[in-house]
């Protein structure tokens, strides 16, 4: 059976010092778990593989069940296949806006946000931040920067009744290339 290429995206690793999680590690815990051509990128849990499966949500359950006994502690995975990853960048509403690319994020959840819980991100949004829902993604445009973004904050910390994980536009354009080698 041929292999799927997936991106594995892994919420909260590596941030502020905690929940430390080597690359090293991650690549021989994926590979433990049957992936092949394990990829990582930066520290903050970003994957590359190839699988035979074909459910990404039973993918990204079987990683989260693998992750929290050998790392002790809990991440939301949100997996991706190569179409379903180039057709996000292709959605991304703010096309004018990736020569800036630590100002473009994407928010990668792992089904639809709720919409009546993104209602409340319009009330938060200044005048220069700004954000849409493509499917399953949510874009942002933070010009002063995500970190000094309410909008950017309330994404990390808000529940969508779903996982949610951001990522920064150039490593999404990286991922892309990891995925497509």
């Amino acid at each position: 059976m041929p292999k799927r290429v997936y991106i594995a995206l892994f919420r909260g690793l590596n941030v502020g010092g905690s929940h430390k999680s080597p690359m090293a590690d991650l690549r021989a815990m994926l590979e433990a778990l049957g992936f092949a051509s394990v990829l990582t990128y930066i520290q903050s849990g970003n994957a590359v593989f190839e699988a035979a499966e074909t459910d990404a949500d039973a993918i990204a359950a079987r990683i989260e069940t693998g992750f929290e006994p050998r790392f002790g502690f809990r991440s939301d995975v949100v997996v991706r296949t190569l179409p379903e990853w180039r057709a996000a960048i292709a959605a991304c509403p703010f096309p004018d806006r990736t020569d800036q690319p630590k100002s473009v994020h994407v928010g990668f959840c792992r089904a639809a946000p709720a919409s009546e819980r993104l209602d409340a991100l319009a009330d938060i949004s200044s005048g220069r931040d700004a954000f849409a829902v493509v499917g399953r993604e949510i874009y942002l445009h933070t010009p002063d920067g995500l970190a000094r973004s309410k909008l950017g904050n309330a994404i990390v910390a808000r529940n969508f009744g779903t996982p949610v994980t951001l990522r920064n536009w150039r490593t999404v354009l990286k991922l892309q290339e990891l995925a497509q080698r």
